[in-house]
Formats: structure tokens, sequence, C-alpha cells
């Protein structure tokens, strides 16, 4: 059996698209570390390139958001930030952020997040340090 070079090639380029998809799904497998309300104030220890997935809950329908403090990008680098809205369709539910953060070198990242809002009230501040090594 013969296959035409136009199909070999066809073949050559469809595998050479799934070894591809298949390394980037490898890459992309996730957070090595996920951190939540009850992590503030500790130090969580991850290696260089790890992702550590900070999630807390929010509801800016409140008009209450996080704002986070810039970071040591010699250290770490934020590589995402998006809000997951709620699940189900009440009015006024909270949904929850998440930001996820790359170790590039080695030493301490500290991440400090202050919940608040525009028109006041006491603000709440959630500190992680990433020891990174």
């Amino acid at each position: 059996m013969t296959i035409r070079p136009s199909l070999a090639a066809l073949l050559g380029a469809v595998f050479l698209a799934l070894a591809a998809f298949s390394a980037g799904a490898v890459e992309n497998a996730g957070p090595a570390k996920i951190l939540r309300e009850q992590d503030a104030g500790t130090t969580v220890d991850v290696s260089i390139g790890d992702v550590a997935e900070i999630r807390l809950a929010e509801n800016p329908t409140t008009g209450y958001r996080w704002a986070m403090k810039p970071l040591d990008e010699k250290r770490c680098v934020l590589v995402r930030d998006e809000f997951i809205p709620p699940a189900g369709t009440a009015l006024g539910a909270g949904g929850e952020r998440r930001w996820q953060l790359r170790a590039l070198a080695s030493g301490n990242c500290d991440f400090e997040v202050v919940y608040s809002r525009s028109s006041g009230g006491e603000p709440r501040v959630y500190r992680v340090r990433l020891r990174i090594s």
C-alpha cells in the first residue's frame, strides 16, 4: 500500500498537532498548591516553576473587591487573576476570586490583598508568603 505525499503530510501534521496539544495540557495541568482563607498568615513551600493558586470569596455586587499589592516580580509573577461567579442565580450571591502565581527564583514572595469597598467599612487583609526553593 502506498500513501500519497499529500496524505502523508496531512497525517504528519495531525500527529504533530496532537503531540503539541498533549504537551500543552501537561503544562497547564493546574496549580501545584491551592491556598484558601484558612491559609492566611502562613508560609507555604513551593519549588521554582510551581504555580500557587489563592482562592478567596468575593462579592462585587455589594461593592467589596480584593485589591492586590505589588509582587516582587524577581521571585514570582501573576499569571492569572479571575473572578468565578456563583453557580446559582441567587441575587447578590458572591463568587470566588482566584489568583495564580508562578515561582521564578529562590527566596520569599509575599502575596497580599485587601478586601474593601470604596464607600468605606473596615478593610480585611489577606497575606501569605511563598518560600521558593
